[in-house]
């Protein structure tokens, strides 16, 4: 295989693969038996893997884990379903609907889980706003897996405590990003995974941890965020809100929010690894993938939210089926040409790279503060304002400031 010839003339997985492939899932680290690898803050703000040459002894496990490679390989395993089954879905309860980015199907999956015994892993919020990957155990913990993070989760020692519930017998729920499962699936045995599910979002892309804290110390002039949400349902479906600890407000729909346009319709703080995602394709990775139903039919839409669902597995229909049973998830089935007609990430569309990025993340690199970059990269929805913005946009570019 084409993995394990790079182990004979590589030290490690930091010499073959590039910061334009890596995704930062840490499998190299889980793996490394020296701890010899860490994850560590990149320049433009992406967890990345960073080595101790001294304590490394060329074992090559961190090459022959990396999602990366195995793609490239060909050794990546995927759903043994061609083709997934499609939903349209959402919570029959409202309370849970309303406080989930979509239709709620995810946190009703979840339950279920918890009801088995079992427990769910995915991403939520640290005190102070860092998305990291983290375990519930009852439905009081699951509360902040719910809603979309527009940001990288750091993965931390989760990989290896999901391993370690599995190993005991523990039924697991992981959710998270495309290359994240792929990550996960490739660090635990297919023994152990008799107890694990898996649950990966339609993702269009990671964006940048450290301008999202640029950003946040702009929401309220550098003053305490008490509360954030990007995917609150306040002014309709993508709100983001936040509240300071004073007692401010800041509500606005997604897509006139600075960091949420620059991040989801220009792309620009997007992980380069986003752009040609080796992992964004069917078969899919995991046994359920969730997202936005993006082009749902007229007769299924509804401003509460509609989750889009691919079921990839015996494994991913035996939990959704019983979700179903439990009264939990009311679905309909679609045509799997409707379910990704205006989700072009679930079958493995590319992004183009846009041609600012490097402008802006040497912008980040070199200090600038958000107000600064919103200055420069910001094009408001305002007609006169996006004119003058596209203006500088076009000197930026052909100046290369």
């Amino acid at each position: 295989m084409r993995s394990e010839n790079i182990v004979s003339t590589s030290n490690s997985v930091i010499d073959v693969v590039d910061d334009g492939r890596c995704t930062g899932c840490s499998a190299c680290v889980a793996v490394c038996p020296r701890n010899a690898l860490t994850m560590e803050m990149s320049p433009e703000g992406f967890w990345r893997p960073q080595i101790a040459r001294e304590q490394c002894h060329n074992c090559g496990l961190c090459l022959r884990k990396c999602p990366v490679l195995l793609e490239e390989s060909g050794d990546l395993a995927r759903s043994p379903w061609p083709e997934p089954k499609a939903f349209a879905a959402w919570s029959c309860d409202e309370s849970v609907r309303l406080a989930s980015s979509s239709g709620g199907v995810f946190s009703e999956l979840a339950k279920v889980q918890l009801k088995n015994g079992g427990a769910v892993i995915g991403c939520g919020w640290t005190d102070d706003w860092l998305p990291v990957h983290m375990i519930a155990r009852t439905e009081h913990e699951l509360l902040p897996l719910r809603r979309s993070k527009y940001v990288q989760s750091r993965m931390g020692e989760i990989l290896t405590e999901t391993l370690e519930l599995c190993k005991e017998g523990v039924p697991v729920l992981f959710s998270g990003t495309p290359c994240q499962i792929a990550a996960l699936k490739h660090f635990i045995s297919l023994k152990d995974q008799d107890q694990l599910t898996t649950c990966e979002v339609i993702c269009l892309g990671v964006p940048s941890v450290r301008v999202f804290r640029l950003y946040l110390n702009w929401l309220f002039e550098g003053e305490l965020v008490r509360e954030f949400s990007f995917r609150c349902k306040s002014l309709g479906l993508h709100t983001v809100k936040a509240l300071s600890g004073s007692g401010r407000t800041y509500e606005t729909p997604l897509s006139a929010d600075p960091y949420g346009r620059i991040s989801n319709v220009y792309h620009i703080t997007l992980m380069m690894s986003c752009f040609r995602c080796v992992f964004q394709k069917l078969p899919r990775l995991a046994d359920i993938t969730l997202g936005d139903f993006w082009g749902v039919p007229a007769t299924l839409d509804d401003p509460k939210g509609v989750s889009v669902v691919l079921v990839n597995s015996p494994k991913g229909e035996k939990l959704f089926r019983e979700a179903a049973r439990l009264g939990a998830i009311s679905s309909t089935a679609v045509e799997l040409a409707v379910a990704v007609q205006k989700n072009p990430r679930a079958t493995g569309k590319p992004l183009p790279i846009p041609k600012l990025r490097g402008i802006f993340f040497r912008d980040v690199a070199r200090g600038q503060s958000f107000q600064a970059l919103m200055r420069k990269y910001y094009i408001p929805i305002n007609f006169v304002d996006r004119v003058k913005r596209r203006l500088m946009w076009l000197f930026l570019k052909m100046s290369g400031k």
